[in-house]
């Protein structure tokens, strides 16, 4: 079942299934490493803040907002 990122499971592995955003916000997200078909865990998630996510050896901060229109199952 396909999901916003903001929705996933803590330390349960997704793959990132589509991305959405304007382009700048895709661009940020592919020099992070962020694609279609990476995989990605959420590492940490507060109310409404930002979610700390792995992908693959890195770490990095998304915000909230963002995080929803990453679609992963």
């Amino acid at each position: 079942m396909v999901k916003p990122l903001s929705k996933q499971e803590l330390n349960v592995p997704g793959t990132v299934a589509f991305l959405r955003g304007s382009d700048k916000d895709l661009k940020s997200l592919k020099d992070l490493g962020l694609r279609t078909g990476s995989q990605i865990t959420v590492l940490h998630r507060g109310e409404g803040d930002s979610l700390l996510v792995a992908i693959g050896d890195t770490r990095i901060g998304i915000n909230f907002e963002l995080a929803k229109n990453i679609l992963v199952n």
